[in-house]
């Protein structure tokens, strides 16, 4: 008997449908907006990740000003604006969330300012907090505790010892981020009852000396120190 006639293969139709000219329509690229990772930035640092973050915020239409590698006050502006647009926690700081969310691996060394280096500053301003902040060694804390900590820096550096700044006034957005870490209250205080979040506590870095300096003295300046916590010191111990 005569074989069939071979049938044509079935020919698939486009999965994005035909263009103009009877052709598949490319594909679109997208711009890649998650999977990045970075060194964690923050106000002050410098160095080529900084120049990469300011290149990548520009690209999503947010100014961070000159592209120079230095993460100043209106990178630190433009971080913020990011992180609201993409319901980040919103604190200035470029940590893995949001590096996460501008879709680039960096790699590079970052510096920052020696340890109490940056200029003081009384010049008070509003970070959301009740009340207003000035500058001590780069950092904010409340302006009501200024004074005080002024004078027993300078006992200290009299008795040969450096205080540093560690964590000074802080956001309800940085409180909040911590919290999420290490949600323990004998360590970390609820968001809304932190005396950071006040701008009436400041944590020392532990500097040859220091801890045990302020133990001794803090009282004399006002500053009180909370036990668990050997770098913590308040107003009221808490």
């Amino acid at each position: 008997e005569p074989r069939p006639a071979r049938q044509p293969a079935p020919v698939r139709a486009p999965a994005s449908g035909p263009g103009p000219s009877g052709l598949p329509e490319p594909r679109k690229p997208r711009l890649k907006t998650t999977g990045g990772s970075g060194p964690l930035l923050r106000k002050t640092a410098r160095g080529t990740p900084v120049a990469r973050l300011q290149r990548r915020l520009a690209r999503f239409g947010i100014d961070p000003g000159p592209v120079d590698g230095v993460f100043g006050p209106r990178t630190e502006r433009a971080v913020r604006r990011f992180q609201q647009r993409f319901d980040l926690a919103i604190d200035g700081v470029v940590g893995p969330r949001t590096w996460n969310r501008l879709g680039i691996a960096v790699q590079g060394k970052v510096r920052y300012p020696a340890p109490g280096a940056g200029r003081n500053s009384n010049r008070r301003t509003d970070i959301g907090g009740p009340q207003p902040a000035v500058i001590r060694q780069g950092k904010y804390i409340g302006a009501g505790i200024a004074a005080a900590f002024d004078r027993m820096v300078a006992a200290a550096r009299r008795d040969g010892i450096d205080l540093v700044i560690n964590s000074g006034y802080r956001t309800r957005a940085e409180q909040e981020r911590l919290w999420r870490a290490n949600p323990n209250p004998r360590y970390v205080a609820p968001p809304g009852t932190s005396n950071h979040e006040k701008g009436n506590a400041i944590d020392f870095l532990g500097t040859p000396g220091a801890w045990a300096w302020l133990r001794r003295n803090g009282g004399r300046f006002g500053f009180y120190n909370y036990p668990p916590e050997p770098w913590h010191y308040s107003t009221n111990g808490r």
